[in-house]
């Protein structure tokens, strides 16, 4: 199964907004896969990728369960929170067959440094 960067982004964006003590169930899961165009099952898949990359804690085998974003989650989804760095970062990816979150997270920031003229 791939994983899908517009789908890492939405679970990413979904997990943040939980209130603290609050976790997504396979529910909030499948919603977000619905909204999005996925299947739950990618969802889940997508979940259980960012557990085990360090980006989100929670419980993946068996009941589903996403519980926080972690540090590291935290500063991926702030370099591609903003749509307009994250259609740019897909559009400069997508001249490849494919790139790693590390060249996404490089790739938004550079543009995000240009944006400030940082570069």
């Amino acid at each position: 199964m791939q994983l899908k960067p517009d789908l890492v982004r939405a679970v990413l964006l979904e997990v943040e907004k939980l209130e603290y003590d609050h976790s997504l169930s396979l529910l909030g899961l499948h919603r977000v896969s619905l909204e999005n165009g996925y299947k739950e099952v990618e969802a889940v898949y997508t979940a259980r990728k960012l557990g085990e990359a360090g980006f989100i804690l929670g419980s993946f085998s068996g009941h589903i369960e996403v519980d926080e974003l972690t540090f590291n989650g935290h500063m991926f989804l702030e370099t591609i929170k903003d749509n307009n760095v994250w259609n740019q970062t897909k559009n400069k990816a997508s001249k490849f067959a494919g790139v790693s979150f590390d060249i996404l997270k490089e790739i938004a920031t550079s543009i995000i440094k240009k944006q400030y003229d940082l570069s």
